[in-house]
């Protein structure tokens, strides 16, 4: 929905879902209706790829639309080394999120991932003037879906750029 003086822009993460489990994609299961609903009346890519193996340097290349290495954030290791934030920090990558709160939106995070919260020594400040992190293995679908209800609803008439992460498919 368009917004007083810009588009809002919600992005959902579902960390590690495959393609095939989406009945959209030709899965058989039927667990996921309203994504089913959703890519029936919405874009969807059939050949999407992470940049990375794995959270932390996927985000970073999804915000900064390069590659995790051009962005100073490692690709192989959970634990970073203590001089490879300082590194991302003097690079100061163009992160969408930047350059959306630049533009006066208000840029905030919902859901399951901990490299998006700046936990060092394994996460990196991404740009999000505010993240609610829900964190547990299973619950946390139901828990982060109703949090961005709520905030969709408080913040309807705001200009804003939402990423919301779920991370139950992960687990099994």
């Amino acid at each position: 929905r368009r917004a007083a003086t810009g588009l809002n822009v919600v992005v959902i993460v579902l960390d590690t879902l495959r393609c095939e489990a989406v009945g959209a994609c030709g899965g058989p299961f039927g667990l996921t209706p309203n994504i089913d609903a959703l890519a029936r009346t919405g874009a969807s890519f059939r050949k999407a790829f992470a940049n990375a193996s794995w959270t932390r340097p996927s985000m970073v290349a999804l915000l900064g639309g390069n590659y995790a290495t051009a962005l100073s954030s490692t690709p192989v290791r959970y634990s970073q080394r203590p001089d490879e934030p300082p590194k991302f920090y003097r690079a100061r990558p163009q992160l969408l999120t930047r350059l959306l709160k630049d533009r006066g939106y208000q840029v905030e995070f919902i859901g399951n991932n901990f490299f998006i919260l700046g936990y060092a020594p394994i996460g990196l400040d991404l740009g999000f003037e505010r993240a609610v992190d829900i964190r547990h293995h299973v619950l946390d679908t139901p828990a982060i879906a109703r949090a961005t209800e709520a905030w969709l609803e408080r913040n309807r008439d705001h200009r804003f750029f939402l990423m919301v992460h779920f991370d139950t498919p992960h687990i099994p």
